[in-house]
């Protein structure tokens, strides 16, 4: 990680006031680099909640020992170093053959891995001849099933000290083939359980990934049945009714929320999920869990109206990008098959602002937001001066370099997104949303700075403006 102070230092003796454009906010190129192993690496998405806690197998059918938990990939990694025929402990020299091998695209990314099936052997921890006619291409976007018994679930629950992995969570994980006995089920592929890793980074940093997946639902739906057409061996291992997209959020979504008789915020369908509403043309609604929506926009659990404004400065800028899971389990009279988790873009977010010499300088952000009442507002930023801040936990989500209040930073910088009515009125601008800039910790930033004048909206007056109640959204 790169270890940045976003803004550049000014001596207070140099009256020049320079304004440099704000440096690259997110890492379009996560560390991706997977160590090989027995088995063909990839980094997935979680769907839903993987739970790792006993409780979570005590419900299940008698006849079902797993629970099925849905992956889908989003980048192939190094192929496995197992090949065949293996036998353990038999140090006789053989004439044997890899069982993956990454696939390149024309440009030299890989794009898919090539995997073999094997005659199955008559000894223990044994695999004999690859059967070379017997194999399948695993790429990004393919939907797989990953079984996990209590066993299992027990050593990771040790092994990753937690009781469950978050849906929307990026995982590293090993796919191994199967005994060609497997092809006539279509199923000569299994997810190595015991292999999955949360990563250190969310899906902020996997834009560029994210961006090789279907853009909407025909295209997953259309993708999935060409891959088990292509696919025989693995054709039931290929899910064609889980379906992955990432979307952008057309500017005129809305977040459809209401406040109870007790304050607190939920959707107007169900207590724990928040709904988007005209994300695309002609598109049903989109859920998003509580706890997703916070976890990607870096709020806690007490300012989720909070949330919501970030959410809606995304939509309003076009910088809200939504990655999508189909599932029509999840389907209920108040509930969407749908659900997302919401991906900032900050550098759509800020693409007109820079970073000023002097702090307390307001920058009109060059998008509005209408509200409730279809007033329009522009938005503006106020920029504070740079410390460091004391909260209760770390950002939950790192690599997003906006944070809400009541984080933990070793170096920030607070900001204020605040709405200015038509007529101007400086005297009379409400915030927003508050939060501060993640400046000890901006993953890919890039140290070049490009020159530019840009006249602040209030020529550097360093006084706050007049607070209003918080606006929110609908």
């Amino acid at each position: 990680m790169c270890q940045s102070s976003l803004l550049p230092i000014v001596h207070s003796a140099d009256k020049q006031h320079h304004h440099h454009r704000v440096p690259s906010m997110q890492n379009s190129q996560p560390l991706l680099k997977l160590r090989p192993d027995k088995h063909p690496k990839f980094l997935v998405v979680t769907h839903d909640v993987v739970e790792l806690d006993e409780k979570s197998f005590q419900n299940l059918p008698a006849n079902n020992t797993c629970t099925v938990n849905a992956i889908t990939l989003i980048r192939v990694g190094p192929a496995g170093w197992g090949n065949a025929p293996f036998c353990k402990g038999d140090k006789r020299v053989k004439e044997t053959k890899n069982l993956s091998e990454v696939v390149l695209s024309t440009s030299g990314e890989p794009e898919s891995m090539k995997m073999w099936s094997y005659e199955k052997a008559s000894k223990q921890y044994a695999i004999g001849e690859r059967k070379d006619d017997f194999h399948w291409e695993l790429k990004a976007g393919n939907t797989l099933s990953m079984f996990i018994d209590k066993e299992r679930a027990m050593e990771l629950r040790k092994k990753l000290k937690v009781n469950r992995i978050d849906s929307f969570s990026v995982c590293e994980v090993q796919i191994a083939p199967r005994n060609s006995d497997w092809s006539t089920k279509g199923a000569c592929s299994r997810v190595e359980t015991i292999t999955l890793t949360p990563c250190k980074f969310s899906l902020v940093s996997c834009l560029r990934e994210l961006d090789r997946l279907p853009s909407s639902f025909k295209d997953a739906w259309s993708a999935a049945n060409t891959a088990q057409a292509a696919n025989p061996y693995i054709r039931n291992e290929i899910s064609s009714r889980q379906h992955v997209f990432f979307a952008s959020c057309d500017k005129a979504a809305k977040i459809i929320m209401r406040d109870n008789a007790a304050g607190s915020v939920h959707n107007t369908d169900e207590e724990n999920f928040f709904r988007i509403a005209n994300w695309a043309k002609e598109s049903q609604p989109i859920d998003i869990p509580r706890s997703v929506l916070l976890r990607f926009t870096n709020t806690t659990t007490n300012n989720v109206h909070q949330a919501c404004n970030l959410l809606q400065l995304a939509i309003a800028s076009g910088a809200l990008r939504l990655l999508v899971c189909n599932n029509n389990f999840w389907k209920s009279p108040t509930r969407s098959s749908l659900r997302a988790a919401p991906i900032i873009d900050a550098n759509v977010l800020l693409e007109k602002v820079e970073v000023p010499s002097s702090f307390g300088t307001r920058f009109d952000t060059g998008f509005t937001v209408t509200d409730q009442g279809g007033a329009v507002f522009s938005v503006e930023l106020r920029v504070g001066s740079p410390s460091a801040v004391s909260g209760s936990n770390a950002p939950p989500c790192s690599d997003l370099v906006i944070t809400g209040p009541e984080v933990e930073l070793e170096r920030a910088i607070p900001i204020d997104f605040n709405l200015v009515a038509a007529a101007a009125d400086k005297e009379n601008i409400e915030v927003f949303f508050r939060g501060y800039f993640n400046s000890s910790q901006v993953l890919g930033a890039d140290r070049r700075f490009v020159r530019r004048r840009l006249v602040s909206m209030d020529g550097g007056n360093a006084t706050p403006p007049t607070t209003k109640k918080r606006r929110t959204c609908e």
